[in-house]
Formats: C-alpha cells, structure tokens, sequence
C-alpha cells in the first residue's frame, strides 16, 4: 500500500502542475484560476504509525478539508482538468485507507464529498475515469451505504449515494467497464442479500440506469440471476421508489431486444407478476409494468401463446383499455398490446373472451373519445378478421363489430381499418364468410357508405370489397344487384373525374358492374331496374371512350398490378354483351 505521504505528496504536486520534464512549474506557467493553487504545502504524514497524536490526525483532515473546499467551484473545465491531472485517483486511494480505520470518520466524510465535487466534470471525462475505477469506487460505496444506513449517518449516505447516481448517470456500457463481469452480480448480490432499504435502492437505481443502453440489455438478461432479482423487487414489499426502479429496469430491458423479450415472455411467473403489477396503486409502477407487456406482445408465436394463457392477463388488460379512470396513454398502450398479441396461434383462444369484442367496439366507436385507443381497437379487430377460422361462429361477431364501427364514423383512420377488415372477409371468397355478410344487417348500406368516402384508404378497400362480393360467392352477387343504392353508387363512380384515386375507384367501379353484368341473374336483376340499367350501358359505354381515360386506365393498371387488365377493347366487349341481353331480355326473349 502506498504510504499516505507519498498520496499528499501526489496531491500537492496536482495543485502545483508538473512540467513534462517532472519540475514544478513556476506560478506564471501554472493555471492560478484553478481553485486547486492556493492549496498551501503540507507536511509530509508517514502512514506508519497509526497511532498518530491528535495533532497529527487534526493536520490530515484539514488536508482533505482544504482540499474539499478547494474543489467546490462549478468550473466544468477546471474539473476536467484537476481530474486529468489524477486527484481522484489519490482521493479513491486516501478513502480506501481512510475505511480500513474506520466507517464515518471524518477523513470518509471529506473524502467522498470531494470525490462528488470533482465528478462536476464534463460526462466525458467523468466516463473515461469511471470506466477505470467505476467499480472498485462502487463497491466501496455501497460498503458505506449499507454501514452508514445502519448507523444513522443519512449525512453520509446521501454524499454517498449522490456518487452512485452520478456514475448511474453515465449510462455506459457495460463492456467498457473494467472488471464489468463483476459489476452485475455484485449488484444482484447487494439486493438478494441482508441490505438495508438504501442500498437495495442504489442497486436498483444501477440496474435501471445500466439496463436503457442497447448494448448492455441482452448481458443483463442472461446474468444469473437479475431477472429474477428484479421482477422480486417488483412483487415484494418494498419502498415505492425501490419498485418503480425495478419496473423500469425491466421495461428497458423488454425494449426492442428481441431475445430479451422471447425470454421474459417465456416465463409464466414474470407475466404473472407484470399482470399483478399492473394493479398497483402507484401510476409510475403501473405504466412500466403496462408498457412492459406491450414490448413483450411482440414477441415470438410460441411466447405470445404463452401470454395469452397466463390467466387473468387478458381480462386485466380488457379492464385497463375501458378504464375511463386511467392515464389516456396507458389505455391506448393495454389496447396496443392486446392487438399485438392477436395472431392465427392465439386468434382462437381470444375469441373464446366474450368481453373481447365489447370493448373493442366500445374504444372503436369513440366511447372514450380517445382517437389512439380507437384506432388500435379497430386494427385489432382487423387482425381478429385475418387471423380467425373462417367457419368460425366468431365470424358473425365480427361483421356486427365491423359494421358497427364504420357507422359510428369516429375517424377517418378507423374507417380505413373496417374497410380492410371487410375486404378481408371477402378475399378468400368463402362462402360460410360470405353468407355472413349477407345475413348481417345493415352490411351493405355501410359498405356502400364506406364505397362513398372521400378518402382513398377508405374507399378504395370497400370497392375492392364490393368487387370481390359481385363474384358469385353464395348469392352475394345478386344481392349488390338488387341494391339500386349500389348500383346508383357504381355509376357515379365509375363517371367520376378527378385525381388517380379517382381513376382506380372508376376502375373498381366498373370492374364491379362487368362482374355483375356476366352473371345471369345479377344481370336480370339489374335490367329489371330500368333506369338502373340505362344508367349502368351509360357508364359502360362512356368509360375509356377518350384519350384521356385511356391514360387513367393505364395509370390505374399501375397502380393495380394484381388485377386484371381493363383497357377499351376489353370494355366495348362487355357493353355489346350488356346490350345484346337486355335486347333479350326486353323483347321477351331471355335466355
């Protein structure tokens, strides 16, 4: 151990700066507007004897007092520069020492609060230092928290703890650090073992701080041991402070680390315990362990079953989505995970919760008017349509849900989510989907109002929709063509001129018609409606007829790669086909 003259001797040489040739440097070269030059020399204290007389004793702690007042400034780059120069080094060395004799001394007190008066640095000096003796200085720290807290020294305490949260602060990597491998478990340690409240805190303040860089997340998880420690802290009965470090460190730890995530959500007992966190009467717990769940709602398939099988988890996050009591975004955030945890692997098991479409007609309606939550809900309900068995009983549901939601008409975002869903109902052209559709009160005349909307992203979904349903699947075809509001609604589509959305609902329009026109009894259900049917040759007839319509068909192609072609010769086809049946069909001559 170096003798404690040597440490004095060092400290006078950093107030009065070394040349490079190992001379002090005259006052004129020196930075005289460093608080540390006017320290005064010292006389030198051999360490041997340490049985020193009062006098003795007395002369090296008004050294370290000189030094503490000496460091008290505000001077970011002064600090950098006494820092640069090692006087924390010395001052570590002087307090480790100063330990060994005793836990609340003077010399540990003076040593500490110079310690926190030097890292007034700049972050990046104070990380290059602490990255070097970050965790010898912390261990020590907590020595003294844990002995100091015992007793009653809080002045202590919080000069210590005010240098744990400054390295906290830093946030730095965990592979930067030296002796990093020791870090965590010492850590764990300090909060699995017999700690008092202070120093549980600090070690959960370390974890929370060290878990938010992206580099340390996946280390921190796989430390044996500290997931286990955190979601304890969380379920225990400790200081609400201590709990919110725990739930934050975990929701860092969730955040956009997939195998993290994977890893939580694999667990029953830590899903359990974010279920039973998310009740809690502290508002900053409660949103960690929310916020939590829906990092984890996407995780892998395997994990999200096993989410949704923890058992009260749904019901919990159903509650918190209606609750017109909770924070606005913790209700959009329950909503949000609840959609993300939606899949064909899961789609079953939620269906089977009869409150589950309630509240999501509920949020997609507005009944909270809260635009987020709203949407959410209605991109749930989507993802429900995509993901559920087609024969399923649940389906009926849906399309009460769907329409519904696109009759409340609470905004535009919603709408283009019913839209979709209702395409998706029809693409697979299932007849048992399809017969529910029919079957569904109200289906078509909020489709047609749907096939009206200004918006592309809502219109053209529904007119893909009608499109699809004009193709004979289980009568539905006939059912659009006794409809005089739809057909009304095709026609005036479809003779529309404007911007290329418009160009690609006319040709959705008027692919629409065609399909219904090859379709014997749609087609005589249309001609049976005479000016319908004058309206609908009209706009068959008129369509593509220009130049410019030419150039819209060929833009919407573009834009519609998937379907199939419809230029002019392909549309005069169908018109003198139209024409030739009701000739038929008028003189009595149907076939």
């Amino acid at each position: 151990m170096m003798h404690l003259a040597v440490r004095i001797l060092d400290i006078r040489c950093i107030c009065f700066p070394i040349s490079p040739t190992g001379s002090l440097l005259d006052e004129d070269s020196a930075n005289v507007s460093s608080p540390c030059a006017s320290f005064a020399p010292m006389t030198l204290i051999d360490d041997s004897d340490r049985d020193a007389p009062a006098a003795v004793v007395s002369e090296r702690t008004e050294l370290l007092r000189s030094v503490s007042v000496a460091l008290d400034h505000h001077n970011t780059v002064t600090h950098d520069t006494e820092i640069d120069a090692g006087v924390c080094y010395h001052l570590l060395s002087i307090l480790q020492d100063a330990v060994e004799d005793s836990f609340d001394s003077e010399e540990v007190f003076l040593s500490v609060d110079s310690l926190s008066k030097a890292l007034r640095c700049s972050d990046a000096i104070a990380e290059c230092l602490l990255v070097d003796i970050g965790t010898s200085l912390l261990q020590l720290l907590f020595r003294l928290v844990e002995m100091n807290y015992r007793l009653g020294n809080t002045a202590l305490v919080a000069s210590c703890r005010a240098l744990i949260e400054r390295w906290a602060a830093l946030e730095m990597n965990l592979d930067s650090i030296d002796n990093h491998h020791i870090l965590l478990p010492f850590l764990v340690g300090a909060v699995n073992g017999t700690s008092g409240k202070e120093t549980v805190h600090c070690a959960a303040l370390s974890l929370q701080r060290l878990s938010r860089p992206a580099a340390n997340k996946a280390m921190m998880a796989l430390t044996g041991g500290l997931l286990d420690c955190l979601f304890g802290l969380l379920q225990g009965c400790f200081p609400k402070e201590i709990r919110v470090e725990a739930a934050e460190a975990v929701k860092n730890l969730a955040w956009e680390c997939v195998p993290n995530k994977n890893l939580i959500a694999s667990s029953s007992w830590y899903i359990e315990v974010l279920a039973t966190t998310t009740k809690d009467k502290d508002e900053k717990i409660r949103g960690a362990a929310i916020e939590t769940l829906v990092h984890l709602s996407s995780a892998s398939t395997a994990e999200k079953v096993s989410i949704v099988e923890v058992d009260g988890l749904i019901n919990r996050l159903l509650q918190i989505a209606q609750d017109f009591t909770e924070r606005p975004d913790l209700r959009v955030s329950a909503t949000h995970a609840l959609a993300c945890l939606i899949c064909r692997e899961t789609a079953t098991a939620l269906g089977k919760y009869d409150n589950l479409l309630d509240v999501l007609r509920y949020l997609s309606c507005g009944g909270l008017n809260n635009a987020p939550a709203a949407i959410q809900a209605a991109m749930a309900i989507k993802k429900l349509v995509t993901c559920s068995e087609k024969d399923s009983e649940f389906n009926g549901a849906l399309v009460q849900t769907i329409v519904a939601i696109a009759s409340s008409k609470f905004c535009t975002q919603v709408l283009m989510w019913a839209s979709r869903a209702i395409r998706q109902l029809t693409l697979d052209g299932d007849s048992y989907r399809t017969s529910t559709m029919v079957e569904a009160k109200g289906f078509f005349t909020t489709l047609t109002e749907l096939c009206k909307h200004p918006h592309p992203n809502v219109q053209r979904p529904s007119l893909e929709a009608l499109e699809a349903l004009s193709v004979n699947h289980g009568g539905s075809a006939l059912v659009v063509a006794r409809s005089k509001d739809i057909m009304t609604m095709l026609v005036e589509t479809a003779l529309r001129e404007g911007q290329i959305h418009d160009a690609l609902a006319r040709r959705l329009a008027v692919q629409t018609i065609l399909a219904l026109a090859t379709d014997p009894p749609a087609r005589r259900a249309i001609a049976s409606q005479q000016d319908v049917f004058v309206d609908t040759l009209t706009a068959l007839s008129t369509f593509g007829s220009s130049k410019d319509d030419d150039t819209e068909l060929r833009q919407a192609d573009k834009a519609l790669p998937c379907s199939r072609p419809c230029y002019y010769s392909v549309y005069v086809m169908h018109v003198l086909s139209a024409l030739d049946c009701a000739i038929y069909y008028y003189g009595g001559n149907e076939r």
